[in-house]
């Protein structure tokens, strides 16, 4: 689903949890890139969000940087 029509629909009324895309974004992205679509989701779907991989599993095939990324970004406040 995306994360447009789950803000224009639900939020306010639900928690999410996950939201970063696992088979694209966390595998063939920059840690840029990561950092960059963590805080568009923390923006569309906050405050009421957990940040993880969609599927709530960090697989083998992601690599750790942009683990470390994903991380970070969770912690920047938004603006």
């Amino acid at each position: 689903m995306e994360a447009e029509n789950l803000a224009t629909h639900f939020q306010g009324k639900i928690a999410f949890i996950g939201g970063i895309d696992t088979q694209q974004l966390l595998i063939h992205a920059s840690p840029e890139d990561v950092m960059n679509e963590v805080s568009r989701i923390k923006q569309l779907l906050g405050p009421n969000l957990v940040i993880s991989p969609s599927h709530e599993a960090i697989l083998p095939d992601i690599p750790p940087h942009n683990i470390e990324a994903m991380a970070s970004a969770v912690q920047l406040r938004s603006s």
